[in-house]
């Protein structure tokens, strides 16, 4: 499993559309998919892809970061 830098992972914290949620804890990043919803650690597949079981999680970058 590939560990990504503290700086990576922040970049991808934060609220998005439809109440979900990205937070870091340590060195991982977990996903809410709902405000009060308890959170899941993502496991890191590449640097913009992360997994919760079967389901997939990608980033993607826009001109803001």
């Amino acid at each position: 499993m590939p560990r990504w830098a503290a700086k990576t992972l922040a970049s991808y914290a934060g609220d998005y559309e439809g109440g979900r949620r990205v937070t870091v804890v340590g060195d991982k990043l977990t996903y809410s998919p709902r405000a009060g919803a308890p959170a899941d650690t993502l496991v890191a597949l590449s640097d913009t892809l992360f997994a919760i079981g079967e389901r997939r999680l990608a980033f993607e970058k826009t001109a803001q970061g």
